[in-house]
């Protein structure tokens, strides 16, 4: 019974970056965000847009990228932890109608740099990342090392 206790004490005080993020700006110079947005996670071109995106995890790893699946309701991770953002917070902050089913991509600098109707491929996604000033530096960072 003793374990039990302590093993959920060392995973209370483990910290898991960025699982705590509060809002859009607390992601802002660490990550790059992109939200697969639909009325609900269960709809064809959601599911169908995932799929396409579940392939790529080394890409998105490799671009630090995270992947939220997004509904008026509802925004959880792709790796289907629950985000602690705020789906409300996050409609408002990038703008996005309420009728508005695509992919949207944040760069690290916290503007839209994607805003497009499903589907999407991600390679197109990375391509336009691949393109940005701050991930060529990054890339030729990597290079030198």
């Amino acid at each position: 019974m003793r374990y039990p206790k302590i093993i959920t004490v060392i995973l209370f005080l483990t910290p898991v970056p960025m699982l705590y993020a509060q809002n859009i700006a607390d992601y802002q110079w660490k990550k790059r965000l992109v939200f697969l947005v639909d009325e609900t996670m269960k709809t064809p071109a959601m599911c169908s847009q995932l799929k396409m995106f579940s392939t790529k995890t080394k890409e998105l790893e490799e671009r630090e990228t995270l992947l939220f699946q997004l509904t008026p309701n509802t925004i959880v991770l792709s790796n289907e932890e629950k985000s602690t953002l705020s789906p409300k917070e996050v409609y408002a902050s990038l703008s996005i109608s309420k009728d508005f089913k695509g992919v949207i991509l944040v760069g690290k600098d916290g503007g839209v740099k994607l805003k497009k109707d499903f589907e999407v491929p991600p390679d197109a996604v990375f391509s336009l990342i691949d393109g940005m000033p701050m991930r060529k530096s990054e890339m030729k960072g990597k290079r030198r090392n």
